[in-house]
């Protein structure tokens, strides 16, 4: 019998401490009915409306992340534009995770995880802003904080909100889209701490949950917003 989606994601997490010691391999594969976000690196990607987030000023992004292979500066998620914007990304073409906020006048408040990465196997990644800093964390587990207390509305642009692509793609194309998948990816107007994130890392969210701003299951095929 092939197990579910949610109890492959389980076994991964239950490994989080060892990810965080040795990253050692924990293949997982999403298992039918359920349906997943698949992008191939070539021109693939989801682009959401504008302006949605422009207002929050604490904000948590999370969702479940799989790189197929590690493409120069790919992209889990950039909203904003070039110079202005969060994103979570790959560090080049490493297994190092970065999560970025781009204020204006080229601010740039980052943290960086190396080797929270491998090719082919899940990740589930949250990024939480706001008042109480920048936080980052890999399977429920923290692995990086930053004092930086903004969020979307610091940030003051809302132009390009991309799921898989990196919004410097028009300027410089050397820098790739995403070739991996993803599901679940959340939005919420709150700063979610990581008893809430570890909660519902595996939960099927109805989309009414309190403080949800989006949600993208992609369970009806197109990246429709299911909250």
């Amino acid at each position: 019998m092939q197990p579910t989606k949610r109890n492959q994601r389980r076994l991964h997490v239950f490994a989080g401490l060892l990810l965080l010691l040795s990253l050692a391999p924990l293949h997982a594969q999403p298992a039918a009915p359920n349906r997943v976000l698949e992008l191939d690196g070539n021109g693939s990607y989801v682009e959401l409306p504008p302006n949605i987030f422009n207002e929050l000023t604490e904000a948590t992004v999370e969702g479940w992340m799989k790189w197929q292979s590690l493409e120069h500066w790919s992209r889990f998620f950039d909203f904003g534009t070039n110079s202005q914007a969060m994103a979570v990304t790959i560090f080049e073409s490493t297994a190092q995770l970065d999560f970025e906020i781009w204020a204006p006048a080229g601010s740039q408040h980052k943290i960086s995880a190396p080797g929270m990465v491998r090719p082919g196997e899940w990740r589930h990644l949250a990024a939480v802003s706001g008042k109480g800093g920048m936080k980052l964390y890999v399977n429920g587990a923290l692995v990086g904080e930053n004092p930086f207390a903004g969020s979307f509305a610091a940030i003051s642009n809302g132009a390009r909100n991309y799921l898989g692509r990196n919004n410097w793609k028009e300027s410089d194309p050397k820098v790739a889209d995403l070739h991996g998948q993803m599901d679940e990816v959340r939005v919420w107007r709150v700063a979610r701490t990581a008893a809430q994130i570890r909660e519902d890392m595996f939960k099927n969210l109805t989309g009414t949950e309190e403080g949800l701003a989006g949600l993208w299951n992609f369970e009806d095929g197109p990246a429709n917003d299911a909250s």
